[in-house]
């Protein structure tokens, strides 16, 4: 099992075992890939050990020719090829998609396809026709196969991760308020720090919209509680109490 094959002719080769892949189409993979040289002994390698349902999927680099105990080694471990991919702010999702191209992960128009779609938006509870201003700048650490659908779940998370989203969320219209770093409020005044590009341009006015709306909302069911209380305690001619129209 440890004996590693000849390296003459062998340069870096890459093999990617499918998400979902049951045993036997991981050591397909590897066979294709030309990684795996003794299947049989894989086999019984992942059945001795009880590792059947404990391979990772993902991307693995072989450096030099590695040995079957090498092979079940590094999937069972999960020792993946990891892409770092760095969302600076004021990214939109044009630039995105651009850096996800430059690192192979998604071609750009599936990625702009899924962060329209109006299903994916609803699945990520993003409200309008885009996921524009939910995309937190950030490095992320990605693994293939991954689907642009995944990316921007990842995306969506980090912003709920890092705190720096609250949605105070209107049950009828479904309109998100959202706190992004470049935003402050501060004493109910709603402060920008145009010294940072990001998200807060584009937030700053709904923000404030929301927040006017919210005072006028609050205001009126103060104004519509006096006058209940007022007219609970003066009864009409009729001896029975009056309640507001």
């Amino acid at each position: 099992l440890a004996k590693v094959p000849p390296s003459a002719e062998w340069h870096d080769r890459k093999v990617t075992v499918p998400r979902g892949s049951r045993l036997p189409e991981v050591v397909s993979a590897l066979q294709e890939g030309g990684i795996l040289r003794r299947p049989l002994a894989f086999r019984a390698l992942v059945y001795l050990t009880f590792t059947s349902r404990r391979l990772h999927y993902g991307e693995y680099t072989f450096s030099r020719p590695p040995s079957t105990f090498e092979v079940w080694q590094r999937v069972f471990h999960g020792d993946v090829v990891t892409y770092k991919v760095t969302v600076p702010p004021g990214a939109n999702l044009y630039d995105v998609a651009a850096l996800l191209k430059e690192h192979s992960l998604a071609e750009p128009e599936t990625f702009l396809a899924a962060a329209t779609s109006p299903a994916e938006l609803e699945r990520l509870g993003i409200p309008g026709n885009s996921a524009e201003g939910y995309l937190f700048p950030e490095t992320y650490t990605l693994v293939k196969p991954v689907t642009p659908e995944e990316i921007l779940e990842d995306m969506r998370r980090m912003l709920e991760d890092r705190g720096v989203v609250r949605s105070l969320v209107d049950s009828e219209r479904h309109l998100p308020v959202c706190v992004i770093d470049d935003l402050v409020l501060h004493r109910g005044q709603l402060e920008i720090d145009h010294s940072r590009p990001g998200l807060a341009q584009g937030l700053g006015q709904a923000f404030r919209l929301e927040l006017k709306r919210g005072a006028e909302i609050e205001r009126g069911y103060g104004d519509d509680q006096s006058e209940n209380k007022r007219h609970r305690h003066q009864p009409d001619r009729g001896g029975r109490n009056s309640f507001p129209a």
